[in-house]
């Protein structure tokens, strides 16, 4: 069967294609990171509170790429604090999606999760358990789908939190120095910048589309 786009990818695509190539060829005389930094401490504890609630968000529902979120915090935070921030906020999500595996189990999770799509993680889970540690690390997988099926795994949640997080810190650390750099750089390293961010983004909606679409193969 053939794979359907979403009207709601097509929208994504759409969009960040259009900033990229709107931020490369206007190029724009951008703020320094010091003078966005002092605008967004004027929301005080209020910003940081609302990235992390909509990194839990994303984590639990997903209704955006993951790695959007990241590199737009670090443009506007910076890299340490955008890190810590959304370091937090994915990590209460997993959580909270491993624990709803865990406890309510695959009736529950099938909400969220396709049961093909499912299936397949499973699969991959139980064929690859240490591969867990790069694809948290990875900024390309759909770390949300991912985390369901590990809660439906033998896995224990000792070694889930040790993995995670110790992976996430690095996961977001990549997708935060992206969005520090978008802001500050210039020229050709600009361009470099903005089309890795486009890459990331979009590279993440694809692997995610690979896992929800894909169709069993019969003999």
């Amino acid at each position: 069967m053939a794979k359907t786009i979403r009207a709601q990818d097509i929208g994504i695509i759409i969009f960040t294609l259009a900033a990229a190539i709107l931020f490369v060829v206007w190029e724009p005389t951008l703020p320094s990171q010091a003078t966005v930094t002092q605008w967004v401490q004027r929301f005080g504890a209020a910003g940081p509170l609302a990235v992390i609630g909509l990194v839990v968000v994303e984590v639990v529902i997903a209704p955006i790429p993951g790695s959007f979120i990241p590199i737009t915090v670090g443009a506007l935070f910076g890299v340490w604090p955008g890190v810590l921030y959304t370091w937090v906020g994915n990590v209460i999500g997993a959580v909270i999606a491993f624990w709803l595996a865990r406890r309510i189990g695959r009736p529950l999770v099938i909400h969220f999760v396709k049961p093909a799509t499912l299936d397949r993680l499973d699969t991959f889970i139980h064929r690859n358990p240490r591969l867990l540690w790069l694809v948290y690390i990875l900024p390309v997988y759909p770390i949300d789908l991912i985390t369901f099926a590990v809660g439906l795994s033998r896995m224990s949640f000792k070694r889930f939190m040790v993995m995670m997080t110790i992976s996430f810190s690095l996961h977001q650390l990549i997708l935060t120095a992206v969005g520090e750099r978008l802001l500050a750089a210039t020229g050709g390293t600009r361009i470099l910048i903005a089309s890795l961010a486009v890459l990331l983004v979009l590279g993440t909606l694809g692997v995610e589309r690979h896992f929800t679409t894909k169709e069993k193969t019969t003999g």
